[in-house]
């Protein structure tokens, strides 16, 4: 879908070139525009079958998370929104997003960021949906990799702040 293209190619194309590189498809590449009135962008994958259902199932992954969080139909109803400086996102995004899939699959809650900075405050929301234990415990994990990012810059403004409803 076009609206995830920027989720698959990701900031300097660091998201598929992971893919790429994780899957061992020779190449993966995204098409530069879709067809007049296509909702959907073409992805070329060039590689042995095993590499391209590896890229596949990444793809599809991508795209199911973009939806779940559009939906917000993930693993009950409850949700918890933090305020993260823009600076610290890094941290828990993780590289080629590792860190947020870690804190996906160790807690069981769904996490994800917004695209947009929030109030002009140069802070993203991160949203945690899921049962209230497990959006607790994701809570838990994401001011643990943000305090341990802190330890270094002491700026109060820096620390993870719950939104407000």
């Amino acid at each position: 879908p076009n609206e995830c293209v920027g989720l698959v190619i990701g900031k300097e194309g660091d998201t598929i070139k992971n893919i790429a590189k994780k899957s061992g498809a020779m190449k993966v590449q995204v098409a530069t525009s879709s067809a007049p009135g296509a909702k959907t962008r073409n992805i070329f994958v060039e590689g042995d079958p095993e590499s391209v259902e590896r890229v596949r199932k990444e793809l599809n992954f991508i795209v199911e998370t973009q939806r779940k969080m559009n939906s917000g139909a993930i693993n009950g109803s409850h949700k918890i929104e933090l305020e993260i400086p823009v600076r610290l996102i890094g941290l828990i995004i993780g590289k080629g997003g590792e860190t947020i899939k870690g804190i996906n699959a160790k807690t069981g809650a769904f996490v994800c960021l917004s695209k947009d900075e929030y109030s002009k405050r140069n802070r993203k929301i991160v949203t945690i949906t899921g049962t209230e234990d497990l959006c607790l415990i994701a809570k838990y994990e994401v001011e643990k990799i943000i305090q341990k990012g802190l330890a270094n810059l002491q700026n109060p403004e820096d620390s993870p702040r719950t939104r407000p409803k």
